[in-house]
């Protein structure tokens, strides 16, 4: 119970100087037991005592383990209390006496407060303040959600001019049996006049060369509103950029973002490290000079690509958790993202584990587990998201994963010959990177039925087989703008699907989508880019050119058009193949000038599936799949 508690006089005095001024202190390092310090108080209508103090392991509970905070603190557990009543939980400091002369006032706190909900019970934590010594109580609003103890700073400014003050905070779990909430490291101070500090200063991953902005973000920690300052950025500790910004209006406490006036001008491709600095709040000294600096580092690549999220899941037909989540996450994989289909943000590997019991999920092999092992999962569902993982928020989640623009871009291609699918993967790198990111090739299936264990009936975007291998292939030194070829091929056997095995359940390709992704498989995950050919191209040969051209409408009900560039007096034909490789249509188009040519084949005798058209200009040709659907 380390509590500080300054006299009138001393408050007095030591207000004159311009340094944050402490009138109050509590850091419970040495309560005893349980009890509360000295002079604090209680109402409570639980039976366990209400708000004890401890430490993490004295009051956590299995569902509301506490992360370790700065030594003993105080909490209210909802759940280690069980069935009893924490409706009325109210803990309450001693009455702390003001000086008249009083002009501000801030409260800094640290809280855990998870703010946990069952049905439609949600706990809630409140402060409270009282300025005649508890006879009333002005509440001040609810304290936010958070999985780890966060610090809040509040401005008590309009409390002064009282002859005191008591700080409470209120628990109330609204009938149910939730978690609870712990309190550390209560402070009442006076601030100083002008103080800025520097929450935040990062750089994004990857910049493209050209002009940067440099922004951080700064907290007003005076007394007085802020409005002026000098922020100044260094480049790998080369030349200062200074500026002074005097258009500012931040209230005390208020948060905003300064951007730098001199962008950062930037050719070379690289790493960097950059350092900002902020001083001089309303031309006056900055008092706490330990909180004004920042640095960030990034890598400048040549230029910017649309990104495609890599979303990875780890699921079994033996786990009913994962029948549960994939009634909501399937669909949003296939009707909101279109996960692995044409012009989709979004490439889909789905691994099948042999946990939990009875284990026995037929799509489990072993370069599931490999990549189960590379992740560290040991439980299903588990999801993945450009190589971080994620549970809740999937569609929010997967949203984020590709709107970051990549650094880097993949072309792949799969074709199948002679019962082999033959993939070509070319990585395009815009950044310097040493050797060691690793390019990952699965094989999946888009679909296929089972009854499994857990009364899942149909299965997506299954892993079947990592190419080369689950430890994939590692690159060597990247340069912007030099290409890296991997090539590969991979023997298929469909049917007989077994456990271990990397059978397909289905013989038709057009089932078939390879996945290809660039990964840092370090401490981080970090995934560079993800790309997917749904398209396999089957039982052609390709060709030395391809002819530019678009097939529509695709789906369609038979009646094809053809969109294509044509040389001076190229004969055009289409060669068409059902989904085995055989040749079911075959016609000459004519011969055209050179330029933009449109096309017309009638297929109405097709009967409705998927098939690959060849189109055929003179010696060049292009291959697309089609559907046929009436």
């Amino acid at each position: 119970m380390k509590h500080t508690l300054l006299s009138l006089f001393f408050i007095a005095f030591t207000g004159l100087t311009l340094r944050a001024q402490t009138l109050y202190f509590e850091d419970f390092e040495t309560t005893a037991d349980t009890s509360l310090p000295a002079g604090w108080t209680q109402e409570t209508l639980a039976s366990d005592g209400g708000f004890l103090s401890g430490t993490s392991t004295s009051l956590s509970s299995s569902e509301f383990p506490i992360p370790e905070g700065t030594g003993r603190f105080i909490a209210t557990n909802d759940d280690k209390c069980n069935t009893c009543n924490k409706s009325k939980d109210f803990v309450k400091t001693p009455y702390i006496p003001l000086d008249s002369t009083l002009t501000s006032l801030f409260l800094a706190l640290d809280i855990y407060c998870v703010n946990g909900r069952i049905g439609a019970k949600v706990e809630k934590t409140t402060l409270e303040v009282s300025v005649d010594s508890g006879l009333t109580w002005e509440s001040l609003g609810a304290f936010g959600a958070s999985l780890r103890w966060e610090h809040y700073e509040v401005d008590l400014s309009r409390f002064t001019g009282n002859k005191g003050i008591m700080v409470g905070f209120k628990y109330n779990d609204a009938g149910g049996w939730l978690f609870g909430v712990c309190f550390d490291n209560i402070r009442l101070y006076l601030p100083p006049p002008n103080e800025v500090k520097l929450t935040s200063f990062t750089m994004p991953e990857y910049v493209v060369q050209g002009n940067n902005d440099i922004s951080a973000t700064i907290r007003n920690m005076g007394a007085d509103t802020l409005r002026s300052l000098t922020i100044e950025y260094t480049v790998n500790d080369g030349s200062t950029q200074v500026a002074r910004i005097d258009t500012l209006s931040i209230r005390p406490l208020g948060f905003a973002v300064l951007t730098h006036p001199t962008k950062w001008a930037i050719s070379t491709p690289g790493n960097y490290n950059l350092k900002v600095k902020v001083s001089l709040p309303n031309d006056q000294a900055d008092v706490d000079t330990t909180d004004n600096y920042g640095n960030a580092s990034t890598t400048v690549a040549t230029r910017a690509v649309q990104r495609t999220a890599l979303v990875e899941e780890f699921t079994s037909s033996t786990c009913s958790p994962c029948s549960l989540y994939n009634q909501t996450f399937i669909p949003i994989m296939l009707e909101d993202y279109g996960a692995n289909k044409p012009n989709s943000r979004v490439a889909a590997v789905t691994y099948h584990m042999n946990f939990p019991a009875p284990g026995n999920d037929p799509s489990f092999n072993a370069d599931a587990g490999a990549r189960a092992s590379s992740y560290n999962v040991t439980q299903t569902p588990n999801l993945y998201a450009n190589g971080q993982e994620f549970w809740d928020y999937p569609r929010t989640t997967i949203a984020k994963a590709f709107e970051k623009p990549a650094v880097m871009k993949i072309d792949l291609e799969t074709i199948s010959r002679n019962d082999s699918l033959v993939t070509t993967v070319t990585v395009t790198p815009y950044i310097e990177r040493a050797a060691g990111a690793r390019l990952f090739v699965a094989l999946t299936e888009d679909y296929y039925e089972y009854n499994g264990y857990n009364g899942e009936t149909e299965f997506i975007h299954a892993m079947r087989k990592m190419l080369p291998n689950p430890a994939g292939q590692t690159l060597p030194a990247m340069q912007p703008d030099v290409p890296i070829v991997f090539k590969t091929s991979y023997k298929v056997v469909a049917g007989d699907v077994k456990k271990g095995n990397y059978n397909f359940w289905g013989s038709d390709i057009v089932g078939y989508t390879t996945v290809a992704w660039v990964q840092d498989m370090g401490v981080g995950k970090h995934v560079y880019q993800a790309a997917f050919d749904e398209d396999v191209t089957v039982g052609i040969a390709p060709a030395a050119h391809e002819v530019v051209a678009s097939f529509f409408p695709n789906p369609g009900n038979g009646q094809l058009f053809i969109r294509a560039e044509g040389g001076q007096n190229e004969p055009f034909s289409i060669n068409i193949f059902n989904t085995t490789g055989q040749l079911v249509h075959h016609e000459s188009l004519g011969t055209y000038p050179q330029g933009t040519q449109v096309l017309h084949t009638n297929l109405s005798h097709l009967a409705d599936g998927m098939y690959l058209v060849q189109l055929n200009a003179g010696a060049r040709q292009t291959t697309r799949k089609i559907s046929i659907s009436r």
